[in-house]
């Protein structure tokens, strides 16, 4: 077996979509289908190897906030944890801007999108060299008046680039301002 088709049958294992890693791409992306985000960024040469840190690694020891005075074993599948797509948003009503900014996020302390039951982003289209979802159901606080659809997708090996997007739509009656 490759070394590349190793990689992709871990990352269907542990839960990722494979985009990329045909003989035109330069990387293979991981992207979690419960999030729309991606969690593992390798060359097509080297597909055991990624520019993030690993989802699970027991052998690494780090701190993190709340982690205690002890080293813990990375695990970067639970709350709190950024992955390349995340993103957080401040919105507030164009017209009545006295109101103040209301601020929403894919990223949580406290629950994890998908996980126990709660809802998950919907894959949209998966196949090949790109990947996209549904991420509204990720964005908290509930009642966001925006959708968020996240897409990923492979570049070619002759100097494209891979591309991660989001698009918003206003779900509002009212015009919004969006900041970060």
């Amino acid at each position: 077996e490759s070394a590349l088709a190793a990689a992709t049958a871990q990352f269907a294992k542990d839960g990722l979509a494979a985009v990329g890693g045909g003989a035109a791409d330069g990387l293979l992306l991981g992207v979690r289908r419960s999030t729309g985000t991606v969690d593992a960024v390798s060359p097509v040469s080297e597909p055991e190897f990624s520019y993030t840190l690993p989802l699970h690694a027991p052998e690494a020891r780090v701190h993190w906030a709340g982690s205690g005075p002890q080293p813990r074993p990375l695990d970067r599948t639970g709350a709190g944890f950024h992955h390349l797509g995340d993103v957080t948003l401040r919105v507030r009503d164009a017209a009545r801007k006295g109101d103040g900014w209301r601020t929403y996020s894919t990223v949580h302390r406290d629950e994890l999108c998908g996980a126990g039951g709660k809802p998950a982003a919907t894959v949209l289209s998966e196949g090949g060299r790109a990947f996209s979802a549904d991420a509204t159901a990720c964005v908290r606080p509930a009642g966001a008046p925006l959708t968020l659809k996240r897409s990923v997708a492979a570049a070619g090996a002759a100097g494209g680039a891979s591309v991660v997007t989001w698009e918003l739509t206003n779900t509002a009656s009212y015009s919004l301002e969006v900041g970060a």
